[in-house]
């Protein structure tokens, strides 16, 4: 008779969200995203901290890489969100309207084996390019087997938070030179079509998603899928 393999249920874990926000001040946009999230966060009993430039010193195991200094905001944050879910764990989302509960997500992850929970991406315009042209087929053929990356929870300290850090700061050593010739000029870089004169190193999601993404790909049997979902519209 084979024997069942026992999952552990942890009942003990700290429901916890993070988001991040670096550089120019919140819009009034994501102002209002930010009040709801925090109110619907309160409703469920889950603590939500969002990280400026003037708390990441209470995130003592987040070390920021020489380069770091000469990235744009987005990629600032990109580098944060990467950084406090593989140290510290637990959710993340962008500043954006969401008003689905989160409880149940939680509850699925750590009363199960698995090592994150996300939602399904949207389409396969959603998925990152890579240069990697059979992965890239492979991801866009099975879209929504990967994570979006709005909002997510993780485990700390998986192969998969592990491997998403260490491929981010491989980047950032290759890209420091340039990074030091060429820092960010805004918030956005290299998002709209005029930066592209410009030689700021790092495409718009060649910090996170280029990385993620094939992660997702790679781990998708330890991934769950029932986070809920943003609402989906312009965010300035």
């Amino acid at each position: 008779m084979s024997r069942r393999k026992v999952v552990k249920k942890n009942k003990d874990f700290e429901k916890i969200v993070y988001g991040v926000w670096f550089g120019e001040e919140i819009s009034p946009d994501r102002k209002k995203c930010y009040l709801d999230i925090v109110q619907n966060f309160e409703k469920e009993e889950i603590k939500f901290v969002l990280i400026t430039e003037q708390n990441l010193k209470d995130y003592p195991k987040i070390v920021l890489h020489e380069g770091f200094q000469y990235l744009s905001a987005t990629h600032k944050a990109d580098y944060i969100r990467t950084a406090l879910m593989h140290f510290y764990g637990g959710g993340y989302t962008d500043i954006k309207m969401c008003n689905d509960g989160w409880t149940k997500a939680f509850s699925d992850l750590y009363n199960s084996n698995k090592i994150g929970n996300g939602y399904p991406e949207i389409s396969k315009e959603g998925v990152a390019f890579v240069s990697d042209k059979s992965l890239y087929q492979k991801m866009t053929q099975n879209y929504s087997s990967l994570i979006g990356n709005v909002n997510y929870i993780f485990k700390k300290e998986t192969t998969f938070t592990q491997q998403w850090y260490n491929n981010m700061i491989k980047l950032m050593d290759q890209k420091l030179s340039l990074l030091k010739q060429y820092p960010a000029k805004h918030a956005r870089q290299n998002l709209y079509r005029e930066d592209f004169s410009y030689p700021y190193p790092i495409g718009w999601t060649e910090l996170l998603g280029c990385i993620f993404h094939p992660l997702c790909y790679k781990y998708s049997e330890k991934l769950l899928y029932s986070c809920p979902k943003f609402q989906e519209g312009k965010y300035r």
